[in-house]
């Protein structure tokens, strides 16, 4: 964790055994107190790190996720359902899978709807104006090209 001197300049990193490499983060507070807590996705499972307010955090609580260790998953943070506490959405090729937060810190079990095929960036936002958070995915597309032979 670098924290910010408020300048555009940072601290000394300090570290917290997180005990998984984390193959995705994102950060958003989670229990409704004010401070950024961490969320990161490892083998099967979406961790939570809450945050201690110094810069560390409390050991990671799993949380089971559907997903490949070879999904290259994706975690964006915000409300999804509209209750004004935190979600996580996972994007991963051909879903995305929302864990809804209940505003401690905890999150409901996984739901799922489909997603794209090959998602590379996503970002939030209430792209319809509709009062209700969207989802933005960049898609990788893989294509083949052939070159006659000459």
């Amino acid at each position: 964790m670098l924290l910010g001197n408020g300048d555009g300049t940072f601290q000394a990193p300090i570290k917290t055994n997180t005990n998984a490499a984390l193959t995705a983060i994102a950060a958003g507070d989670l229990n409704g107190d004010g401070k950024a807590d961490v969320v990161g996705i490892f083998n099967n499972s979406l961790l939570v790190y809450l945050s201690n307010g110094d810069g560390t955090f409390a050991a990671g609580v799993p949380y089971s996720v559907p997903i490949s260790p070879s999904a290259n998953p994706i975690i964006t943070v915000g409300d999804f359902n509209g209750d004004r506490k935190t979600d996580a959405a996972v994007s991963v090729p051909g879903q995305e899978l929302v864990l809804l937060g209940n505003g401690d810190g905890t999150f409901q079990p996984v739901i799922s709807s489909t997603g794209v095929a090959y998602p590379t960036e996503v970002v939030a936002g209430d792209f319809n104006g509709d009062g209700k958070l969207d989802l933005g995915i960049s898609n990788q597309i893989v294509r083949l090209s052939c070159l006659p032979p000459t």
